[in-house]
């Protein structure tokens, strides 16, 4: 059964897709259009309760006529009528719950396809239309103020670059939900430094070169958090933004911190081995052991 998470995820796929930021493969689309019909059929019906008026009808014609044989009739056969009812809304909620099961199925079958196919492309444009309307707007300013003031080319360019960091923030929130349900997440990049930028560290050489810890490093992180200010201060870097799959994440994470790792999984190897040699001696993690006399 499709839990609530999934559902929310779904929503959060297909809202990216309603707006026109992107497309989906046709089974899935197709698969959540006879999801939403079942839903649609389910939340129309209307309680018949033909039971209950009937039987103060048959009552009430009882009443007057004690010897009216069809005012039982009446209230068998509306009995059928709700019971008909009841038998249909529970045949629709066995149907939405079906559909939406092969609607999550779906969603996790073409989880590769959604990501590289379309949602990839589609953040191709977009970054690119952010890089042509920055190049226009950008001489000009960036603030309220001083767009006032700019050439009208200017200011719909500014425009245009919100609207697409909107496709551009859009578009990796649906990144995400797709790796959720590929269930395929970086091992590494637990920061996700990596997941819209394969190469921070060209603009940010401290990532690469400080001894800091990693929670104390993020602390002072040069770009801004606000999705356009965010895309603004990375074109203006000139860095490589991209759409990667897990794998791909990873792999830039290990261009920078592969080396480093490698370094200290050396390290500790030395490290259990000069403890077997001496086991007497304590030697801390992250320390080298004394190598003269005291």
């Amino acid at each position: 059964m499709t839990d609530k998470k999934t559902s929310r995820l779904i929503d959060r796929l297909f809202a990216g897709a309603d707006a026109g930021y992107y497309g989906l493969p046709g089974e899935l689309v197709a698969a959540r259009e006879r999801q939403q019909a079942v839903a649609d059929a389910f939340t129309t019906l209307t309680p018949p309760d033909a039971e209950a008026a009937a039987t103060a009808a048959a009552v009430a014609a009882i009443t007057t006529d004690p010897t009216n044989a069809g005012a039982v009739d009446t209230v068998l056969d509306a009995r059928r009528i709700d019971a008909a009812h009841a038998m249909r809304v529970d045949l629709l909620r066995a149907a939405h719950t079906a559909s939406a099961d092969r609607l999550a199925a779906a969603a996790r079958d073409l989880a590769d396809v959604v990501l590289l196919e379309h949602l990839r492309p589609a953040h191709d444009d977009a970054v690119t239309a952010a890089r042509t309307a920055h190049a226009t707007y950008a001489p000009h300013g960036s603030d309220a103020a001083t767009l006032f003031v700019a050439p009208a080319k200017a200011r719909q360019a500014w425009l245009d670059f919100q609207a697409a960091a909107g496709r551009w923030t859009a578009l990796h929130d649906a990144r995400t939900v797709t790796l959720d349900f590929a269930d395929d997440q970086p091992q590494h990049d637990e920061a996700h430094l990596f997941a819209r930028v394969a190469n921070p560290q060209t603009a940010w050489p401290d990532l690469a070169t400080s001894r800091q810890p990693l929670v104390q490093l993020l602390a002072r992180r040069p770009w801004p958090l606000d999705p356009a200010g965010n895309l603004a201060w990375l074109i203006e870097h000139k860095l490589h933004l991209h759409l990667p799959t897990a794998a791909e994440q990873d792999g830039a994470w290990s261009t920078v911190f592969g080396p480093r790792l490698e370094q200290a999984q050396r390290n500790q190897r030395n490290l259990r081995g000069f403890r077997a040699l001496a086991p007497d001696i304590t030697v801390a993690d992250n320390a080298e052991p004394a190598t003269d006399a005291a």
